[in-house]
């Protein structure tokens, strides 16, 4: 972000500025005490924000910042970036890295997942752990939400120089986290200071999307700036985020467009409603709300469970979701991602993809099959990998009654929940429909070719099964073989 929207201020005034005498002419600036001016014009008035609003004042948002303590992380001390000796005798550690969590609109601290996060955050490492409270701010309509949200970024920046200043610490590193609009607000604390590292989740499309990188969050507010992109699709299908990568790796689960487990279609005249009354600070009805966020929330349960599963959410370069699911994304001559916390420890950049389950825990380990026939059959082919680590489970790769004629090619992902380390061999089972057309079709399936490629390890096995007959309802076992005869 770039915007030069603020200027020096002297304490303890606020005024409206309107750019010329006519009294009638809407005020296209606002300016407060230490924190400066703030303009609806420029960059912040185009045709992606149709509605224009000047922030509230500071008494009105009421932003305040929560300290969490590792011994009780329940509980927190407020603190005040215009009292130093406070931030000396808080139990702020100038050692450790800080973690500041950030809510979007309509939303509040004191959330199940931000209880959630802190407490793995302080399982993971000890770290200094705060959550921004801008409630107030956020719990109007959405265009006036959105300028508070620049507000509240001055107002941390200004708690991350006090600290630096009160510690005599110029390179404390700070690790921001938004969720939602918090992800911008985030940004525009790195318009004013230098920070080591944000994370987006699933940061919020409407008025930020394809706007100027003063308005937004882009790769330059942070050293490093990781996405998570869970709820991006068009305005037909009521998406919550963005499309468009901002970060130096912009992660897409599934696509990124809509989450398993999700309802895929949030058009129902209820949730029209919802929308409605969600844009013009009215309470959702509870089930409206899950129907309508479910995709945009599976952001913060990714990124809180990837702090600490032994899964690595491993992730690929990928360019579309059709590419994700037949799985020839897992295939990459360029450097993998993970998804979450760890991600500024893996090589890859850019825009990856990944496949997850539809209920925690949600990482998997992917795979690409490639398995064909000599005879035609009607119905489900499962597999259970073995590894030197132990064997997944039995995983349906076809997800419903399957047609395959001889020598067809059925080509697609899969992803498993254990991790079976170096794979070695593969059960195939075949399980004939029950429809009434089953009777047309042989209750044995005589195999052509199988191949099985590893994501994480990105090696390709093969298996030699041409000619081997697998009976529906029992399975074969095959190992992995260098060639076949």
């Amino acid at each position: 972000m770039h915007w030069d929207g603020l200027s020096e201020m002297t304490p303890k005034q606020t005024y409206l500025c309107t750019g010329s005498l006519a009294a009638d002419k809407k005020p296209e600036s606002i300016c407060f005490e230490e924190l400066g001016c703030f303009s609806d014009d420029g960059p912040f008035n185009t045709p992606q924000r149709p509605i224009t609003s000047l922030p509230n004042t500071p008494e009105e948002i009421n932003t305040q910042f929560l300290l969490y303590s590792k011994e009780t992380p329940s509980e927190f001390t407020l603190l005040d970036y215009h009292d130093e000796d406070q931030l000396r005798q808080s139990s702020f550690n100038s050692s450790q890295e800080t973690k500041i969590i950030i809510h979007g609109y309509r939303s509040f601290p004191d959330k199940p997942w931000v209880h959630r996060l802190v407490e793995e955050f302080y399982k993971h490492d000890d770290f200094n752990v705060m959550s921004v409270d801008w409630m107030n701010g956020s719990f109007v309509n959405y265009p006036a939400a959105c300028s508070n949200g620049r507000v509240v970024g001055v107002q941390i920046s200004l708690l991350l120089k006090a600290l630096r200043k009160a510690f005599g610490e110029p390179n404390l590193q700070f690790h921001l986290i938004g969720h939602s609009m918090g992800a911008h607000v985030a940004g525009y604390v790195g318009e004013k200071v230098q920070i080591k590292r944000i994370t987006a989740l699933d940061p919020s499309g409407p008025y930020f999307e394809s706007t100027d990188t003063a308005v937004r969050l882009d790769p330059t507010d942070a050293t490093f700036v990781d996405a998570i992109h869970t709820d991006s699709g068009t305005a037909l299908d009521f998406g919550l985020g963005m499309r468009q990568s901002i970060g130096h790796i912009d992660f897409f689960p599934n696509g990124g467009k809509f989450q398993p487990g999700c309802p895929h279609n949030k058009f129902p005249a209820t949730i029209v409603g919802g929308i409605v009354g969600w844009l013009n600070n009215i309470t959702l009805k509870e089930s409206v709300k899950t129907t309508f966020l479910c995709s945009h929330k599976r952001s913060e349960f990714l990124f809180v469970e990837s702090i600490n599963t032994p899964c690595s959410f491993t992730t690929y370069e990928c360019n579309s979701e059709a590419d994700l699911h037949s799985g020839k994304c897992v295939h990459t001559d360029s450097a993998t991602g993970r998804l979450g916390y760890h991600a500024d420890k893996a090589l890859g950049r850019g825009r990856h993809m990944l496949e997850t389950f539809d209920a925690a825990p949600f990482c998997a380990y992917h795979y690409q099959v490639n398995i064909s026939g000599l005879t035609t059959i009607n119905g489900f082919i499962y597999l259970t990998l073995h590894g030197t680590n132990g064997k997944s489970e039995s995983i349906d790769i076809t997800g419903h009654n399957k047609l395959l004629t001889p020598h067809d090619h059925f080509v697609t992902s899969m992803k498993g929940r254990v991790n079976i380390g170096e794979l070695k061999s593969v059960e195939v089972k075949y399980v004939e429909t029950d429809s009434l057309i089953g009777f047309l079709f042989n209750d044995e399936w005589e195999l052509e070719s199988l191949t099985v490629f590893a994501g994480t390890t990105q090696k390709l096995s093969h298996f030699c099964v041409k000619g081997a007959k697998v009976v529906s309802q029992t399975s074969q076992k095959f190992d992995v073989m260098s060639e076949c005869p």
